[in-house]
């Protein structure tokens, strides 16, 4: 296929213009269809770069390196803090990742198949997926398939002297390499690649590596240095990769003599890109292969041709490139996992282009027998249909199957907390209480995000967990319980609202709870102890199974009043004891954070205790510091409430025996 140099960029232009409307095109709430948890992490981790904490990594969400971040900090500074600013970035990258693509390829194969594969990656699953998300993965493929671009356009043409920036282009291509280590966890591959891609051309390519090494020396000091921060963090921090210690059974299983894990790994990789791909919803369509069967078996049928091409640089780079991207997912659990490999993007469609590129050039040729129309058009028609396909069914699978109902979506990216936040936005209301997964940590940012208004008092909770009634309410004005319509309140919560008067309204992925005035508590034991001056004791309740031996765990509300807000963190100890004050049971939890009370709120906290025969002699509860341990004293002094139950003191049962 002969492309003049304005043809190939009309073809170009098309193929960005296809890449922009699948990524771009409803970016903001379409699909994915709310923010994720991890999303809701990094903008708190932007908030922390506005808040003037700096950083070569952040220990938080399980660790995260700092470069893409940085980037999200900007888009956030020019557009506001809305999901449309965090995810810009990466739809950003994965334009220009296709950019990149084509430069490489174009170095490497020339123009038709660098169109090629601009295009198969244009309308890739996998790479439309991860660029429409506010995730600093794809940020990867970006720098590291710049830094290949530039070393392979430093190296020249093998048979001839190396050009005259060659040295200038190898140190860009060291800092390049250096900077995409700071933007995800599988860049720690590419000194890999680029130890076994040295090594390779210094023992098959030997005068060419001569004339090139003071350039690729430069690279790899300049890759060093740039890397040293990174690297000296994580050297005097281990504690901030423990995500790396809790997915990488199978490498600690090969350390220890035990290849199976590895070795199944790596067969469901390979399967992955025709036969069976990632299980996982929060990846993508589950079990999606990476390419269709055509196209797979294009991938597959390259990847034969370019270990028997070996001796060749080019696939030499080509495997040792795709293989190092496997090595995230072949050391980790559930593989094959997409966003683990995610660095083999800049060459996974370089595969299938170059045997695409290839028939077209056997078809010319065979054509010669045949009439002039078949030679010309029967094959570019025929790879047309093929990238029309992949389009409309990624747009497919994208903007209909993937962010459809599926639980483990919903979930993921809350999406009931963005219908919440719309239905507020619409609202004349008062104080609210928002139900959901991640009262501590993402809910309440996740709320601040997609409300319109910032007039609204928003308490959080777990509805498993708690209950919080607002303060205030009138009939005018009800307080409301929002919380998603797949996490209902614990059924001794729930049967607490009941008796309140309070009946769930659907309102689709959403439920709403209204309390026309604020219940007064009746708790089995009432109480009135103060602790710290934040939070006012009332009493606490007990099931039947709250006895010894009932084989069942004890059930326990305890109801507090909300005195003063706290700036800390703090929790409800509520504890068996024997008859020597020993804790013996502990169902400690709050599941309303301090971080959003407000005055005059009722709490409601369920506990759960496994009480078996032993010897307990009674309940007690109280409120301490998490952190510190440290207990909250009442106004007598004393930093625990012995509570009367129905638990019996051990002298009391054996006499009744």
């Amino acid at each position: 296929m002969h492309l003049t140099r304005r043809s190939a960029l009309a073809w170009l232009v098309l193929i960005f213009l296809v890449a922009a409307g699948l990524r771009l095109y409803g970016l903001f709430e379409l699909s994915p269809p709310g923010l994720s948890h991890d999303e809701v992490a990094n903008w708190l981790i932007v908030r922390r770069i506005f808040n003037g904490e700096h950083s070569v990594y952040f220990p938080y969400a399980y660790g995260h390196e700092a470069g893409f971040h940085y980037v999200q900090a900007l888009f956030v500074n020019l557009l506001g803090s809305q999901a449309l600013a965090l995810r810009l970035p990466a739809a950003f990258s994965g334009l220009l990742g296709i950019a990149v693509t084509y430069a490489l390829n174009r170095r490497l194969f020339g123009r038709s198949v660098a169109l090629l594969a601009a295009a198969l990656l244009a309308s890739l699953f996998w790479s439309v997926f991860y660029s429409r998300q506010g995730l600093r993965a794809i940020s990867l493929p970006l720098l590291s398939g710049a830094s290949a671009y530039i070393w392979w356009r430093a190296w020249g043409r093998r048979d001839e002297a190396p050009p005259a920036h060659s040295n200038r282009d190898f140190l860009l291509a060291g800092l390049v390499a250096g900077l995409s280590m700071y933007t995800y966890m599988a860049a720690r591959t590419v000194p890999i690649f680029y130890a076994g891609f040295t090594l390779y051309l210094v023992l098959f390519h030997r005068a060419a590596s001569r004339r090139r090494r003071r350039g690729m020396a430069a690279f790899w000091l300049i890759f060093a240095l740039v890397s040293v921060p990174l690297l000296a963090y994580l050297q005097m921090h281990p504690e901030a990769e423990v995500r790396v210690y809790e997915v990488n059974e199978p490498m600690r299983d090969m350390f220890k003599g035990n290849f199976r894990p590895v070795v199944d790994n790596f067969v469901d990789i390979l399967a992955g890109f025709g036969l069976s791909g990632d299980p996982l919803w929060r990846q993508g369509v589950p079990f999606r292969t990476v390419f269709h069967p055509l196209l797979a078996l294009f991938f597959y049928g390259c990847l034969l041709y370019s270990i028997w091409r070996v001796a060749d640089a080019r696939y030499g780079f080509l495997l040792l490139w795709i293989f190092t991207a496997f090595i995230p997912s072949l050391m980790t659990i559930d593989a094959p996992s997409t966003i683990r490999m995610i660095n083999i993007l800049p060459v996974l469609t370089t595969l299938p282009a170059i045997v695409m590129h290839r028939t077209a050039k056997l078809s010319t040729e065979i054509g010669r027998l045949s009439t002039i129309a078949r030679r010309v058009w029967f094959i570019p028609l025929l790879f047309m249909g093929i990238l029309l396909f992949q389009t409309v069914h990624t747009a497919e699978d994208i903007l209909v199957t993937w962010p459809g109902d599926e639980d483990e979506v919903q979930f993921t990216w809350q999406t009931a907390l963005r219908d919440a936040a719309h239905y507020l936005d619409e609202q004349a209301v008062g104080e609210v209480a928002i139900g959901g997964w991640s009262p501590e940590s993402v809910d309440s940012p996740t709320m601040a995000l997609y409300l319109q208004r910032d007039d609204l008092t928003l308490h959080h909770y777990h509805p498993l967990r708690a209950l919080v009634i607002p303060a205030g309410a009138t009939p005018q004005q009800p307080a409301r319980l929002l919380q998603p319509a797949v996490l209902p309140p614990h059924p001794v919560l729930a049967a607490e609202l009941a008796a309140w008067g309070a009946e769930p309204e659907a309102h689709g992925r959403f439920v709403e709870y209204q309390l026309s005035r604020q219940p007064e508590p009746e708790p089995d034991y009432p109480a009135s102890v103060a602790f710290g001056g934040e939070l006012l004791f009332l009493g606490h309740s007990l099931d039947e199974s709250c006895r010894p031996g009932s084989g069942q765990p004890c059930q326990a509300l305890t109801y507090w009043r909300v005195l003063a807000p706290s700036d800390e963190e703090r929790r409800i100890f509520f504890h068996a004891v024997d008859a020597q004050g020993q804790v013996i049971a502990a169902g400690d939890d709050l599941g309303a954070p301090a971080l959003h009370w407000q005055p005059g709120a009722l709490i409601v906290q369920r506990h759960e205790l496994a009480i078996d025969g032993g010897a307990i002699a009674g309940l007690q509860t109280g409120l301490y510091n998490p952190a510190s341990g440290e207990r909250l004293l009442a106004p007598d002094g004393s930093d625990a409430v012995r509570l009367q139950s129905t638990v019996q003191p051990t002298e009391a049962r054996n006499s009744g025996g």
